[in-house]
């Protein structure tokens, strides 16, 4: 089935659900970042409902790679940055924080790790191997 005709089918069941053109734009996200092997997996809620208003363009500069269209879910690396203006961008500091774990032995409470490491897991996900 395709995500078309899933996204046609949830449409009937949900009383508000978000548009298309968002729901292609979460998969874009996770299949970019999907990684050729999993080794590990962490069920978690990883998205929450995007507005239309707050569908809008970021980008860190001219790699396409850091750009896109914002939705709230993990892989999107503009959520919780910012890069947009919008009503709440909160983000999912708690999701970096478990990834920074995987790579990092944490001696201390995982809260501690600073954004800025937590965040720079990201960009070395697709290519590190978890064990």
């Amino acid at each position: 089935m395709s995500l078309k005709e899933s996204y046609e089918r949830i449409k009937q069941m949900v009383e508000s659900p978000e548009s298309f053109e968002i729901v292609e734009q979460v998969e874009t996200y996770r299949s970019f970042w999907r990684p050729i092997q999993v080794n590990v997996i962490l069920l978690a809620e990883s998205h929450v409902y995007t507005n239309q208003e707050d569908f809008l363009e970021w980008s860190y500069g001219k790699n396409p790679t850091y750009r896109g269209r914002l939705v709230r879910f993990v892989y999107c690396l503009g959520y919780g940055e910012n890069l947009v203006r919008i009503s709440s961008n909160p983000g999912t500091p708690q999701f970096w924080k478990i990834l920074y774990s995987c790579i990092h032995p944490c001696e201390q409470d995982i809260a501690l790790a600073t954004a800025e490491e937590s965040r720079s897991v990201a960009s070395r996900r697709k290519h590190h191997r978890y064990q």
